[in-house]
């Protein structure tokens, strides 16, 4: 059964009461184990997935279908009463079945975890704009004090003490320049991947600039 149309051609999703007959029918027709989300995708969406919830538990109160729990699943079968008598091995298939589906959504569980911790880190991550303003002052601080070096080293005559602090500076700046430069780069790539474009595309699309094409020397290029 397809959706039911309307008289301009638009589409409308089966009712809770319509689709009640619709899963009752596939799942004795299938006649093998399925869970609520299983028969929601396999029935193309027609019902709403918290209708098709609400009837197999109707269903299965009603004594039409057979519920079963396997720890927090809830998994459906046709009431076999209603079949000729299946031997051993039949039984066995459905267990098989039922094991499949829990490894399923075992699976699927596992896989929403990990784009939800992928989601959180990119949302913690610092925005593109952020990374580009701090990569340019950084690059400005190292160029400062580079000259600030040079300008002593040239003096007759050079306090080692301010010397030295001086390339200390120099060495943690070109640390956290390094480091927020890589940040960029990740997130560039992920949205280059996301988009699937090129790195130089997405730059070019953000208007993202490199110290290159600004003239920046960068600080390992001394």
């Amino acid at each position: 059964m397809g959706y039911l149309c309307l008289e301009k051609g638009v589409k409308k999703e089966l009712t809770e009461k319509q689709g009640y007959e619709v899963v009752l029918r596939y799942i004795n027709e299938q006649n093998k184990p399925f869970n609520a989300l299983t028969i929601f995708e396999n029935l193309h969406k027609e019902v709403k997935k918290a209708y098709v919830v609400r009837i197999l538990a109707q269903l299965a109160q009603d004594g039409k279908i057979v519920e079963k729990e396997y720890g927090k699943s809830k998994v459906y079968f046709a009431d076999q009463s209603q079949f000729p008598e299946i031997d051993e091995a039949e039984f066995q298939k459905m267990d098989q079945e039922i094991s499949a589906l829990e490894e399923e959504e075992k699976s699927l569980q596992s896989e929403v975890g990990m784009l939800k911790n992928e989601l959180k880190e990119l949302d913690s991550a610092l925005s593109e704009a952020e990374l580009e303003k701090g990569i340019a002052e950084m690059t400005a601080n190292i160029k400062r004090m580079e000259e600030r070096v040079a300008s002593l080293q040239s003096a007759d005559v050079i306090d080692p003490a301010e010397l030295a602090n001086l390339r200390s500076e120099i060495a943690r700046a070109e640390k956290i320049w390094r480091q927020r430069r890589s940040q960029c780069r990740e997130v560039i790539g992920s949205m280059a991947e996301g988009m699937d474009k090129g790195d130089r595309e997405v730059m070019e699309m953000i208007g993202l600039e490199t110290e290159e094409e600004l003239g920046i020397p960068l600080p390992f290029k001394r």
